[in-house]
């Protein structure tokens, strides 16, 4: 996806900046990728077709999914970067000359420009005097000039002549993606009822206030739906909806979901009938807990063999569907390749970023604790749905 090593970079000595630049490069276009191709597959899945479907993930290996990525038939556009900025500028290093050379990178791969992609330049450094220093003595022109050069990719939209599908593009470019940590609110009791949110990972408990707290009402997870009474109606939220472990979602504002009904009302028909459903299911009290997806194999007590039991686990749930079990090493090892081990070099929310593109692209996710209650146990408890005690 980024380009090549030129033969300047080559004889300048700056060859392990310059992998460096590429690597960052790649996870940042490969992040932006997956934020796109989720948001399409969830709106898609909740209002065209089958959204159970989507709640159980990609029945794929995972590297065939980022294979698919990488030769997709719509490519990464400019305006896909600086839509999702918020989300991957935690990757861009800070180091202003390595910042400089991705930054060059990307500015001169997708015709990044000031007009077109505005928020992507700014996370990527192009205003820090220093970085834009380092641009200039590297690469002997400025980032406008170097984006200038290209085609600015993304100035023409893709989106249909009319109907559902225009409209779905159009909620697709204005749709908010949002990481909520574990334990953090998404909304509380008495907030705006101005949107609603489709879940892409994790999970969500529903409470409502009552005499002695708040009560329990429901679990939502990948999906699934909150907030869409609140989103036709306007009204303040009744319940509060919070993180029950490291989620992530889409908001789409009561505003734009109004400004395209008037083209597609089957935009709120689809709203409507998932409301009605889901308030049948609430007054038969028949709800039913969405399946857990994601499982923390933990040791129950000393000398507990969880290793082995991962795997065999693994292997089973495998004959299910596509499952990935999570380890301590593969983390560092996909956050510090060229460290040779030590502890993982994740930034939090690229962590999480992470870990929810494994639970996107499997059935289960499995991750497998240390044989105490370090920093990586408390990780995998944090991210699972159900934990299991790694006993034989």
């Amino acid at each position: 996806m980024t380009g090549s090593i030129s033969r300047e970079e080559l004889l300048s000595g700056r060859l392990p900046q310059q992998r460096r630049a590429r690597r960052t490069a790649g996870a940042i276009e490969s992040r932006v990728l997956y934020m796109r191709d989720e948001t399409r597959r969830a709106l898609n899945a909740y209002f065209l077709g089958d959204f159970s479907d989507y709640q159980r993930g990609l029945d794929r290996n995972y590297f065939d999914v980022v294979r698919q990525r990488a030769t997709s038939d719509s490519p990464l556009l400019a305006r896909d970067l600086d839509r999702f900025a918020p989300q991957w500028r935690m990757l861009v290093p800070t180091e202003p000359e390595l910042a400089a050379a991705v930054l060059r990178r990307l500015a001169a791969q997708l015709g990044l420009t000031a007009e077109a992609a505005p928020a992507a330049l700014a996370a990527l450094g192009a205003d820090d005097p220093a970085v834009r220093a380092g641009y200039l003595e590297a690469f002997g022109t400025t980032p406008e000039h170097a984006a200038d050069s290209t085609v600015a990719a993304g100035a023409s939209g893709d989106h249909a002549t009319g109907g559902i599908d225009a409209a779905l593009r159009t909620v697709e470019d204005g749709a908010e993606w949002l990481t909520v940590p574990g334990g953090e609110r998404l909304f509380a009791a008495g907030d705006p009822g101005d949107a609603l949110y489709l879940v892409i990972s994790g999970r969500f408990r529903v409470l409502q206030a009552g005499g002695r707290g708040d009560d329990f009402v429901a679990e939502i997870g990948r999906g699934e739906v909150v907030g869409e009474m609140g989103a036709l109606t306007g009204e303040p939220r009744s319940a509060a909806v919070v993180a029950a472990r490291d989620s992530e979602v889409i908001r789409i504002a009561q505003a734009l979901l109004l400004q395209v009904a008037a083209s597609a009302p089957e935009i709120l028909l689809r709203i409507n009938r998932d409301l009605v459903t889901r308030l049948r299911v609430t007054t038969a009290n028949t709800a039913v807990a969405p399946e857990a997806s994601s499982y923390a194999i933990i040791a129950a007590s000393p000398g507990a063999p969880v290793r082995e039991v991962a795997r065999q686990l693994a292997d089973a749930m495998g004959r299910i569907g596509p499952t990935a079990l999570i380890t301590q090493e593969q983390v560092t090892a996909h956050a510090n390749p060229d460290a040779g081990g030590g502890p993982p070099v994740f930034t939090d929310p690229e962590l999480i970023a992470w870990l929810a593109e494994q639970e996107a692209s499997h059935r289960y996710v499995l991750y497998e604790g240390d044989t105490d209650l370090g920093m990586w146990t408390r990780r995998c408890i944090r991210q699972a749905d159900r934990i299991l005690p790694g006993d034989s």
